[in-house]
């Protein structure tokens, strides 16, 4: 079962705001909130294959 937090992230609106808004614009985003949030499942995706290691392209035995 998922469960969705909101997340309050605490940015500088200088450089942040026009990082997240070149992401936004990169990835067809709507808002700036939808470009932190994919920052944020991206990195959570990237620290878990670290963690993981690659998956099986075969069955495992």
């Amino acid at each position: 079962m998922t469960h969705h937090r909101p997340i309050c992230i605490d940015i500088d609106v200088t450089t942040d705001e026009r990082l997240l808004e070149a992401v936004r614009q990169q990835h067809g985003l709507a808002t700036i909130d939808q470009a932190s949030e994919f920052l944020a499942r991206r990195r959570v995706r990237n620290s878990t294959r670290k963690v993981g290691g690659p998956r099986a392209l075969y069955p495992v035995r």
